[in-house]
């Protein structure tokens, strides 16, 4: 195959499969038994300052990887923002298999030192597939929740948390100037 129509067809499988590039943790991507060959992506990370025009400066940013987990295939990654007026945005991506009739997917974040969980809504399947967006905003600095958590809930009413099928953990990163 030409250099290029290598490049280039790596590049489309890269980034198709970039949610689960990114949170493998083997040297490859299996594929109906075979490891396919495997592709660095490296993205770059917008420089200098952040400024939002309704919560001023960005003084945190914390990224990480989302897997599954008790047997859940999963993938995706969490983003936590926090601004100088004390506000929070927490926001991700998170591909799993659409949840059974009666059940859905909650979001919580969870300060591990303290133990204390902040519930973050419901991933919601932005195309009807296994594709979920995950976005809050809060007035409260949650520089502290940096371990978010999916569980899977019965639409029961009961608002004690169901059986963990993902998490993660953000780590503080700092954008070049």
């Amino acid at each position: 195959m030409p250099a290029m129509r290598r490049t280039i067809l790596c590049s489309v499988t890269a980034f198709s499969l970039l949610g689960l590039v990114a949170c493998l943790k083997d040297d490859g991507v299996t594929v109906g038994g075979d490891v396919q060959e495997v592709v660095e992506i490296n993205a770059g990370m917008p420089k200098g300052e952040v400024v939002d025009q309704i919560h001023g400066k960005e003084v945190l940013l914390a990224v990480g990887a989302i897997i599954g987990v008790n047997g859940t295939p999963a993938n995706g990654v969490g983003y936590l923002h926090v601004f100088e007026d004390g506000s929070t945005i927490l926001s991700g991506q998170l591909n799993i298999a659409l949840p059974q009739d009666g059940t859905f997917y909650q979001a919580w974040l969870k300060n591990e030192a303290t133990g204390e969980t902040v519930e973050a809504g419901r991933p919601q399947p932005s195309f009807g597939d296994v594709r979920h967006g995950l976005r809050l905003e809060s007035k409260d600095d949650l520089r502290a929740f940096t371990k978010i958590v999916i569980t899977l809930e019965k639409d029961d009413g009961d608002p004690s948390p169901g059986p963990v099928v993902a998490e993660g953990e953000m780590k503080a990163r700092m954008r070049s100037m």
